[in-house]
């Protein structure tokens, strides 16, 4: 719950802000959250564990990417999906007078956004993108963050 309260979303704060009482070791966690928020993607449950803009949990792209003109009009970036959608409206925390683009993405994410239901006794799973019955593990993490370089061919040997 402290850890929670101190770092992640709460009513005051959204987990990746960051604040002058933050430690080295706090900073270089959130250095490594875009790779962990890459790997996973979340089946939404109340939304509370959930980054609107960062995560993978609507579509196949983060909704950052889906809609880059909105996204720059974003005054809270790491808001939770729970703290955006509330109810029935959006509550993304704009600055005002958006550019026609942003407008525009915006009645695109409205519409997409209307068949999201989220679920308050559920919370959020997060698990490796691309396979749903697999929970992150940092293992399967390291893999992948490595699996695009060769073999070493003196590794049999060590």
């Amino acid at each position: 719950m402290w850890f929670s309260n101190k770092y992640g979303w709460s009513s005051s704060s959204n987990l990746g802000d960051v604040h002058s009482s933050d430690t080295a070791v706090w900073l270089g966690i959130l250095d490594g959250l875009p790779d962990f928020q890459h790997f996973t993607s979340v089946q939404v449950g109340d939304g509370a564990y959930t980054s609107f803009w960062h995560d993978h949990w609507l579509g196949r792209a983060t909704l950052m990417h889906s809609f880059p003109a909105l996204y720059s009009h974003s005054r809270q970036s790491n808001i939770s999906v729970a703290k955006a959608i509330s109810g029935d409206s959006l509550s993304l925390s704009l600055h005002p007078r958006l550019t026609a683009a942003a407008t525009a993405e915006l009645n695109s994410l409205a519409a997409l956004i209307s068949d999201v239901r989220l679920s308050p006794n559920r919370r959020d799973v997060r698990h490796m993108r691309g396979l749903p019955s697999t929970a992150f593990s940092s293992a399967i993490s390291y893999s992948l963050s490595f699996s695009h370089l060769d073999d070493d061919v003196f590794a049999p040997s060590i």
